[in-house]
């Protein structure tokens, strides 16, 4: 049987509420380019569906959707609209790449925080 660390047994339920708490947990990620922290918020894949239609195979369209969608402040609201793509194409590749990367779950600890 699998089983929580408090014994609990876990169901279906109790697995897919611990899922979407930790999905919509925000996660520092520290740009040292900038000297500042913005937070990610994991893209679920409904989520990561609707960039693929609209971004189908286009990486820089997906990689620019990710980053619009899932960076947020500290109070967990969007730093950036769709309107501000073409000056996101103008950031760093470094600092858009960690910052996607960020938002798909594909950050270790050291890179988040650095600071």
């Amino acid at each position: 049987m699998t089983e929580t660390k408090n014994g609990e047994a876990i169901t279906g339920d109790l697995l897919l509420d611990a899922a979407e708490a930790y999905a919509n947990a925000l996660r520092p990620v520290y740009l040292p380019e900038i000297k500042a922290t913005v937070y990610a918020k994991l893209l679920t894949r409904a989520d990561m569906a609707q960039l693929r239609v609209k971004y189908g195979d286009d990486i820089d369209g997906l990689t620019l959707g990710t980053v619009i969608r899932g960076i947020v402040n500290e109070d967990g609201e969007p730093m950036f609209t769709p309107g501000q793509k073409q000056r996101l194409q103008k950031m760093p590749y470094g600092m858009l790449d960690r910052m996607a990367r960020a938002v798909l779950g594909q950050l270790d600890v050291e890179e988040q925080v650095k600071n």
